[in-house]
């Protein structure tokens, strides 16, 4: 499901995985953090795997962190990283908090009270 409203809209038309996966941290972030966690790995490595055939690198069953050593490295050899990976250029916008965000307040500890 892509929603119009997300921040991650703009990466339906390259990939409606990462739109899903990004927009559903978004849409569960204010009341299941470590599910929006979870989505935002889930996407990372979506984004890595993405890149990386994009790029042509291609490495037999890598992990995570092979994966992205190699993308890091044929990034770091390219003069223009960005223009090497990506065939469109990615929008800029603003970004826009849902309407059900959650409101971040700040607290102080209770001092134990004497007497």
């Amino acid at each position: 499901m892509i929603e119009q409203g997300s921040n991650f809209g703009f990466l339906a038309e390259h990939s409606p995985l990462l739109c899903d996966l990004g927009a559903t941290a978004e849409r569960v972030f204010p009341f299941d953090p470590a599910n929006c966690v979870l989505k935002l790995r889930l996407l990372a490595e979506a984004l890595t795997k993405e890149i990386a055939a994009r790029m042509g690198v291609t490495l037999l069953q890598p992990t995570q962190a092979e994966l992205l050593r190699a993308v890091d490295s044929r990034l770091n050899s390219s003069p223009r990283p960005f223009e090497s990976c990506c065939s469109a250029p990615w929008p800029q916008q603003q970004l826009r908090w849902p309407a059900s965000r959650a409101q971040v307040t700040t607290c102080s500890p209770r001092l134990p009270q004497s007497g």
